[in-house]
């Protein structure tokens, strides 16, 4: 990983970036709109990997992850790097630890095509699986080593003279003080709902309880006995509201501005026996994985 010193006098352009990817083929379509940029970089750029444009990435979660690795087992293009503002990869399933949280996409259908997993435990995944199955992934492709924690893309601008993107960063910690990096390309892969929306409610700022987002759920609080007012009622607010519920002697009240109506899939745990025939008999788990998509798009057309 190089981060070279920056050229101050630039020309600015808007920043152009691939569209974020998230699961399923998220690694193909993350890498293929910057692909034949990558492909026309190696070819200028010769066999030096220290000579070949260098690429960045914004965002450490699914789809940079899975960028990462296509960019490495597609392309097999090493140079670039990942710039993810908070201390650890995985984005959505580091940040939102709420009561509940698990995807409400069939597991086996909830992972990259060309990595498999036949140890999920449960039809719909809990987010501590679904954290380890991300995490697991960066390790075996070594992205650790391309990542740059603590960090933030602020902004980039297209230097016409150099072809390449002046890009800008801040450490989240220790001022505001930037440094500037070049790249090739710019891939941006964050999340839509990465920053947490707080409504501003007349009287929260005085409110001497206890008050918090879902996706920064605050576990020291012990909600058995207590009144819990719910603002929202989105897919989050509805796997931890049952959660919150079947604490004793909880109370909740939830506003939402519209019904929500919705029927949320039964979970299932899949037997040892039947993880065991998924991880050993030969293409049983693909057929499998091919079964639930069938599956799922059966009942959600």
């Amino acid at each position: 990983m190089e981060e070279r010193p920056g050229n101050k006098h630039t020309t600015s352009s808007r920043l152009s970036s691939s569209k974020s990817a998230q699961y399923g083929h998220a690694g193909q379509a993350a890498a293929v709109d910057v692909g034949h940029v990558v492909q026309g970089m190696a070819s200028q750029a010769g066999s030096s990997s220290r000579l070949s444009p260098h690429v960045v990435i914004i965002g450490g979660g699914l789809g940079g992850i899975a960028c990462g690795i296509a960019l490495k087992t597609q392309l097999d293009f090493h140079n670039f790097t990942i710039y993810e503002k908070a201390a650890e990869l995985g984005g959505t399933w580091r940040d939102n630890t709420y009561p509940g949280s698990a995807c409400d996409t069939p597991s086996h259908w909830y992972s990259l095509s060309t990595e498999l997993n036949p140890d999920w435990s449960t039809t719909l995944a809990p987010q501590p699986e679904l954290l380890a199955y991300w995490l697991s992934l960066a390790r075996k492709y070594d992205l650790y080593k391309h990542t740059v924690f603590n960090t933030s893309v602020v902004a980039a601008t297209w230097n016409a003279g150099r072809h390449e993107y002046e890009v800008f960063v801040t450490e989240e910690q220790g001022g505001a003080e930037r440094r500037s990096v070049w790249a090739r390309a710019v891939v941006s892969v964050v999340g839509i709902l990465s920053e947490p929306y707080t409504p501003d409610i007349k009287g929260l700022s005085t409110f001497t309880g206890p008050h918090f987002h879902s996706a920064r759920w605050d576990h020291g609080v012990d909600v058995r006995g207590k009144k819990v007012v719910v603002v929202g009622n989105g897919a989050s607010a509805a796997q931890f509201v049952p959660c919150l519920l079947r604490s004793a002697g909880t109370q909740v009240v939830q506003f939402c501005r519209l019904p929500n109506w919705y029927l949320y899939g039964s979970r299932a745990d899949y037997s040892p026996r039947r993880r065991w025939v998924l991880a050993k008999v030969p293409l049983a788990l693909r057929l499998y994985r091919l079964w639930v998509l069938l599956v799922s798009t059966a009942y959600n057309p």
